[in-house]
């Protein structure tokens, strides 16, 4: 018998236009009414956040429902798909646009104690930073039978949601383009029944 151990499930789904319009319309509504800044000990160089101190929700700021219901859903599906079978109710604990521009990225970081982290992509061109997520088993480069990757990244792509454990490291590449590329990202805690 052969068992794999410490995969890091990572979830990615790519809505549709029709699957994601309402969504869009949700956040293109509230992007507007935010005031952007940037966490000072990141560095000047890292994106702006909506709330860079990460004390409010934007689901508790505005009304975006059919926001919530997509993330939701797609959770559900996430842990189904791990075979999580427990009763519990999902609570979105922060969420918070983030706004790069050129050149601008996002340092290494993790969310913490999480149990689910996520990213929406809002607007982007497709070339203005892949996220990368860090292999946690990094001392597998040293081995001549297993050697797994050390980053896996993702493009970003308008309506693409992808979901991660909250202490999975991860980083974004600086936006080469004249475009803004901008993102939803949230956390999770999952309270069991």
């Amino acid at each position: 018998m052969l068992d794999k151990h410490f995969g890091t499930p990572v979830f990615c789904k790519l809505h549709t236009r029709f699957e994601s319009q309402s969504v869009q319309t949700e956040i293109g509504n509230i992007v507007e009414k935010l005031n952007f800044a940037k966490v000072p000990q990141w560095g000047s160089s890292n994106h702006s956040l909506s709330d860079p101190t990460f004390k409010t929700s934007l689901f508790d700021q505005f009304d975006m429902p059919l926001t919530v219901n997509l993330i939701n859903k797609n959770v559900t599906d996430y842990l189904n798909s791990l075979g999580y079978d427990k009763t519990y109710n999902l609570v979105i604990k922060e969420s918070w646009l983030t706004d790069t521009r050129k050149n601008e990225y996002t340092v290494l970081h993790n969310h913490g104690a999480f149990d689910i982290s996520g990213v929406y992509y809002f607007s982007t061109n497709g070339k203005d930073g892949d996220i990368h997520f860090v292999n946690p088993t990094q001392i597998t480069d040293t081995s001549k039978f297993i050697n797994d990757t050390q980053y896996v990244r993702y493009v970003p792509e308008v309506g693409k949601l992808i979901l991660f454990p909250g202490w999975l490291m991860h980083f974004v590449d600086e936006n080469e383009t004249d475009s803004r590329r901008m993102s939803l990202s949230f956390n999770i805690q999952i309270e069991e029944e």
